[in-house]
């Protein structure tokens, strides 16, 4: 058994540096004392080691106790489940990633059709039941433009919304979304993210 083994009753370091911090610190009485005690030589150097050992301990006790609570905080946020869907056939692609978080999606949105422009860009939206309503915030031609989508979820298929839209402050919105339809013929179907 060392000199300077810890007792298990303490436990760690940390444990150590936190009950000599507060039987020294708090109580000033002791602190002064301590320090006012008329050693010989010695001794003085003995105690005055002991006194930055122990502010070191503490020091390292602190820092260890903030990092500590970092990780734990890292753990219990709650991570967003990341979903791929891709809708593909020879001449057509669209593929979507959704990042979803209780209701709240954000993600990706591609489409790559024929001989047409491909335009891609990024989705915010929510889930309402079994449908994403969304903003679609996207570049085609070199020109950044919103509109609103919506897609359907059936088992592991998104099924796109097709409606009359309308302008509403420079956004493309469903103008009657009572008339929306799901067509079924192309849906994206769940993919592993890439």
């Amino acid at each position: 058994m060392g000199y300077y083994q810890i007792n298990p009753i303490f436990g760690s370091v940390s444990n150590v540096s936190k009950i000599l911090t507060i039987f020294l610190f708090c109580n000033e009485n002791i602190l002064l004392d301590f320090l006012s005690f008329p050693f010989p030589e010695k001794t003085c150097i003995m105690r005055y080691s002991l006194l930055s050992f122990t502010l070191v301990l503490s020091c390292l006790a602190c820092n260890n106790s903030t990092k500590n609570d970092k990780n734990l905080q890292q753990e219990t946020d709650p991570q967003p489940d990341t979903l791929c869907y891709q809708f593909s056939n020879n001449k057509d692609l669209v593929s979507m990633q959704l990042f979803i978080l209780g209701d709240n999606v954000n993600g990706k949105l591609e489409y790559a059709f024929f001989e047409k422009d491909k335009n891609s860009g990024t989705l915010v939206g929510n889930f309402h039941g079994d449908t994403l309503v969304a903003d679609y915030t996207f570049k085609s031609e070199g020109i950044f433009s919103t509109r609103q989508v919506i897609f359907l979820r059936k088992g592991n298929e998104m099924i796109e919304g097709y409606g009359p839209m309308a302008d509403q402050d420079g956004k493309m919105i469903f103008s009657r979304p009572d008339s929306i339809r799901f067509n079924e013929n192309t849906p994206l179907y769940n993919i592993d993210c890439q």
